[in-house]
């Protein structure tokens, strides 16, 4: 994107996109992308009568009548819109995963010959050797140690997983709520600046690739470049905002003690989220504050 600006003369456009870097890095992200055509397909099962609580609920496939098959009509609606890809960086995933999780270092206890380095402080030496080691595995060696312990999340509108409390359980878990987390905080600070309503944007977590989208979840026949005009012009703004007023909840000190999410802080509409907010917390990137009988690491932090 930089070098497209110098190429047409667009040389202060260039200039502020080559200051992202240091923001990126800062936050331990890898890479951010513009898709122009991201591609969304929603399907449409039936409906739902009784209450929101699934022993409550009751779901009512369509009628065939309103199908010109034999079988029951599934109504599907595709379109492409605008988003923005965020990749969360391997090394510093890691290093957030060994401070978090002491079994990591473990031989008897990973999947696999790869450890991970053992920190018994969070001093900023130990935190520069156990940085140097996971520097000198290979990227294969990185990415080998973090698909072998993310267990697949199935389900919607929940957590599940097949993982337990082990080892694979715990990295599978960390990592979901922390993109899950990262993707609601950038989500709302993306409305403030994108000229997007909230609820016209949503998310989609690919957690076995450390990354996630934020899609403009409209159907228009075009795109409006907000997105774009966001990561070129306001990228530093974003993440900026991200950093400082994401941790802020005016119902704090009880939303930290109740789980570190609200609607103050992180809830965003169900229409956004497809996980309804759920496994979400502010503790996985800001850390657990004093007041709460948590002891998270942010990866914001590391």
């Amino acid at each position: 994107m930089e070098q497209q600006s110098r190429t047409r003369g667009f040389i202060e456009k260039a200039d502020r996109i080559s200051t992202y870097k240091d923001d990126i890095d800062r936050l331990g992200i890898q890479d951010v992308r513009v898709v122009e055509d991201f591609p969304v397909q929603t399907f449409v099962y039936g409906y739902t009568r009784g209450g929101r609580d699934e022993d409550e609920a009751r779901i009512n496939a369509f009628s065939q009548n309103a199908s010109d098959g034999d079988g029951t009509p599934i109504f599907v609606d595709t379109s492409e819109t605008e988003a923005v890809q965020f990749d969360l960086d391997p090394e510093r995933v890691l290093l957030w995963l060994s401070l978090n999780i002491p079994e990591t270092s473990d031989p008897d206890a990973v999947n696999g010959s790869i450890t991970l380095p053992q920190i018994d402080s969070t001093d900023e030496a130990a935190l520069e050797h156990a940085r140097n080691e996971i520097s000198q595995l290979s990227r294969d060696e990185q990415w080998g140690f973090l698909i072998s312990h993310l267990a697949p999340v199935e389900g919607y509108g929940r957590f599940e997983t097949d993982a337990g409390d082990d080892v694979e359980g715990q990295v599978t878990e960390h990592v979901f709520k922390l993109l899950h987390t990262t993707s609601h905080i950038l989500l709302k600070q993306a409305s403030t600046i994108s000229g997007f309503d909230r609820t016209n944007l949503s998310e989609f977590l690919f957690p076995r690739a450390l990354s996630l989208v934020i899609y403009a979840n409209n159907r228009e026949e075009f795109n409006i470049g907000g997105m774009t005009t966001m990561v070129e012009q306001q990228l530093d703004n974003l993440l900026g905002q991200a950093e400082s007023h994401g941790n802020d909840c005016v119902y704090d000190p009880v939303c930290s003690q109740r789980g570190g999410a609200c609607l103050s802080c992180l809830h965003v509409s169900e229409i956004s989220c497809s996980y309804f907010n759920q496994v979400i917390s502010r503790d996985y990137l800001f850390g657990s504050r004093p007041n709460t009988d948590r002891t998270i690491t942010g990866y914001w932090e590391v």
